[in-house]
């Protein structure tokens, strides 16, 4: 190798490193926006007391220039992570676990009882964080599956046949 291209491969090296700290970076502070999500539900007591049943995502909302419906979707995250998925969180705020990782996480449970995500995360993390989106959603499938299966095989059966039930095909007109 010629000292150019040993050099090239340095500049690579060094670049990868900084994307990966920035990708840490960015879970770390995705994970505190969760955790501060997760103290403004004192804004929806306050809210309920007032009688304005939808006052902290409207808070939220105007606040942050984004739709009702993201702020309530981000302070359904922010709950659903505190709540059912801590582990996951944990990981998250020491920058072992990558946002799009956790997004994984949290999609593929979103279905899930408190006990079955909380059995997912058991079973999948910390190994996870070395995992590639797409096999984190196949190991949380497969899992998920398979602790509902145990728990309530008859649950189970009926979640298949829900899904498959809903299933459809459909075709749209697109433009010239």
């Amino acid at each position: 190798m010629t000292r150019s291209g040993a050099a090239r491969d340095a500049l690579h090296t060094a670049a990868l490193e900084t994307m990966l700290e920035h990708l840490r970076s960015d879970a770390r502070s995705w994970a505190a926006q969760v955790r501060t999500m997760g103290e403004l539900s004192d804004l929806s007591l306050l809210g309920a007391k007032a009688g304005v049943a939808q006052f902290a995502q409207l808070e939220m909302a105007g606040s942050w220039s984004v739709a009702q419906l993201t702020a309530s979707r981000w302070q359904a995250e922010a709950e659903r992570f505190t709540v059912a998925l801590p582990r996951t969180l944990a990981l998250l705020e020491s920058g072992q676990l990558l946002r799009h990782q956790a997004v994984v996480l949290l999609h593929r449970t979103r279905n899930c009882t408190v006990e079955v995500a909380g059995k997912v995360e058991a079973e999948l993390l910390p190994a996870a964080t070395g995992w590639c989106p797409a096999d984190i959603g196949r190991r949380v499938d497969r899992a998920v599956l398979r602790i509902e299966s145990e728990a309530d095989a008859a649950a189970a059966e009926q979640r298949h046949a829900d899904a498959a039930a809903e299933r459809r095909t459909f075709t749209r007109p697109e433009p010239d």
